[in-house]
């Protein structure tokens, strides 16, 4: 069974620490006036890095003793940390879109790193599989 918890799609495309999903990123390369030098993966974990546990990113304090990968993946606001990555790394030329860019973050995923999208595939599969289940009236 698929937590509820983490029924939050941003959540799954952020990369975690050195987790080559880094590079899914770097499609924002592909986005227009992004910025004039490319985006590198070791900037997007830098980044990510530096502001891992900012309050800001979660809905109350994770305290210090509590801090790991595991939570932080299942508490962070994921479109609000890709509203900034997307704003600072991009010198404020581009503002997140979590239709467009979310729709390129899954594209990437899909052909280059699918591990991260797999828990998500098994929420999906679990909803459809409910609904054909459920009797009609």
């Amino acid at each position: 069974m698929v937590s509820q918890d983490r029924a939050v799609y941003p959540r799954w495309s952020i990369p975690q620490g050195k987790h080559p999903g880094a590079r899914g990123l770097a499609v924002a390369n592909a986005i227009p006036h992004f910025r004039p030098v490319p985006l590198t993966p070791e900037e997007v974990e830098h980044w990510i890095f530096q502001r891992k546990w900012d309050r800001k990113y979660f809905q109350s304090p994770v305290p210090e003793s509590e801090q790991s990968d595991a939570v932080w993946r299942d508490k962070i606001n994921g479109a609000a940390l890709l509203h900034d990555l997307f704003s600072e790394l991009s010198q404020q030329r581009v503002s997140y879109d979590k239709v467009e860019h979310g729709m390129l973050l899954t594209e990437w995923f899909c052909k280059n790193d699918f591990e991260p999208l797999t828990e998500v595939a098994a929420l999906i599969r679990q909803a459809i599989q409910h609904e054909t289940v459920e009797p009609q009236n």
